[in-house]
């Protein structure tokens, strides 16, 4: 695998190996082809889909001829994570679904395999605590619940924490639980705690039928102790200023596969951040582009599992985080039609006030969006020690999709990354 890794690394160099263009599209949209192509199975848990990842970005760092701080680009760490490398199969009455499109399983599940009954809570009943407690009280061993509920109802959404509540606690013992929801998303369980003793599975309403009986599922899950993940680093030295660094920073992880048929490509989310580090990487890389400043470049493991790269790298960092004069994050920066937003921006109107009259002066994107500072992604662990960071993502109507089966590199626009990488230059010239 590490030798079709250096053959794909060297056929996307080629166009580019001679270019000292700002921003290099075609090199990003190769990275982002490669990245969320299923050979990198959704960087996430199976078939070791993060390592693949991460050693492919080595391979463009090693290529650009960028530094190390130790003996490679790696900074290695740990942690439990819950994975699906077998088949995920579901049936409602028979019928079968189909997995990533028409339902997932919640990741926190353990394996299960069997047909069951079904028994119905209606959402009613949790408006009605009388009601509840004697289901509360009932044994539903051997049972699916289905909670008939109206998705993005204004009553479902006053008792979903009820019903949250009740998966969590299980106070009837169910085997399992069917939730019915109007979009499929997925997400990662990367917890101390081992799975939950029962499965969960989120089912789009209009795969429900009316008169629901059975279920039957087919679930194998994978519990990985100690799952061993990298992030990347490299470094440029500066010409006038190396002991001073900005920071360029992305999450390369995803959220993998569940099961052989449902691949979470992640192409924005998060291979469009991390195309655009390494392409900042490439052009800073060229002598003509070296800036006073040294620049770090650090791709992120464990994002989608908790912020765990970045919370690492924060606790064991490579130089003092004291060096930092600043970091920018980048996480799903793919489209930008509508605009980019600002996490971070309220908290340093000094520099938000710079990357904005840089966009005004420019009229790179219609508008930049000034958020506050929150748990969000990668820069927020550096905020919190004290490193002046900003968190940009580009927004718009026209690519949607997250944490799903089609956030796609086809379906990726990249509407204003030649922009949005001319914005971040100029902002790095100016600070």
């Amino acid at each position: 695998m590490r030798t079709l890794l250096k053959v794909l690394s060297f056929l996307l160099l080629l166009p580019t190996s001679i270019t000292s263009e700002a921003q290099d599209i075609n090199y990003a949209r190769a990275l982002i082809d490669t990245l969320a192509s299923p050979l990198m199975y959704g960087r996430g848990y199976v078939n070791k889909g993060d390592s693949l990842a991460v050693s492919y970005l080595a391979l463009q760092f090693e290529h650009w001829e960028l530094k190390s701080f130790g003996d490679n680009y790696y900074q290695p760490f740990s942690f439990n994570v819950n994975s699906f490398p077998y088949e995920v199969n579901v049936s409602l009455n028979g019928n079968e679904l189909s997995p990533g499109d028409e339902f997932v399983v919640s990741a926190d599940s353990h394996s299960d395999n069997g047909i069951y009954q079904v028994k119905t809570i209606k959402q009613k009943t949790f408006l009605k605590s009388q009601k509840l407690k004697r289901i509360e009280k009932q044994n539903h061993s051997g049972f699916y619940i289905y909670f008939d509920l109206k998705p993005d109802d204004d009553k479902t959404k006053l008792v979903m924490p009820l019903v949250n509540s009740f998966i969590d606690e299980n106070p009837t013992d169910a085997r399992g639980f069917i939730l019915p929801v109007n979009s499929i998303w997925w997400h990662v369980w990367a917890k101390e705690m081992k799975q939950k003793p029962s499965t969960a599975v989120k089912i789009k309403s209009n795969a429900v039928p009316g008169n629901l009986k059975t279920i039957s599922i087919n679930v194998k899950a994978e519990y990985l102790d100690n799952h061993i993940a990298r992030n990347v680093i490299a470094w440029i030295p500066g010409k006038t200023q190396p002991d001073s660094f900005l920071v360029v920073t992305a999450h390369y992880d995803h959220i993998g596969m569940m099961g052989p048929k449902a691949l979470f490509p992640g192409a924005n989310d998060n291979a469009s951040g991390t195309a655009m580090l390494t392409d900042l990487a490439r052009h800073y890389s060229l002598p003509e582009n070296h800036h006073d400043y040294s620049i770090a470049f650090m791709a992120f493991a464990g994002e989608e599992a908790g912020l765990l790269g970045s919370k690492y790298y924060t606790e064991n960092p490579l130089f003092s985080l004291e060096k930092i004069k600043f970091l920018l994050n980048l996480d799903m920066v793919g489209t930008g039609g509508d605009g980019l937003m600002v996490f971070n921006g309220t908290s340093d109107s000094l520099r938000y006030d710079i990357l904005k009259n840089i966009n005004d002066k420019n009229q790179y994107l219609k508008e930049l969006r000034i958020r506050s500072g929150s748990a969000n992604s990668d820069h927020y662990y550096f905020h919190e020690k004290g490193v002046p960071a900003f968190f940009l993502l580009t927004f718009s109507s026209e690519h949607r999709f997250y944490h799903d089966i089609y956030d796609t590199r086809e379906a990726l626009p990249l509407t204003k990354y030649n922009e949005v990488f001319r914005l971040i230059t100029e902002f790095f010239n100016s600070i």
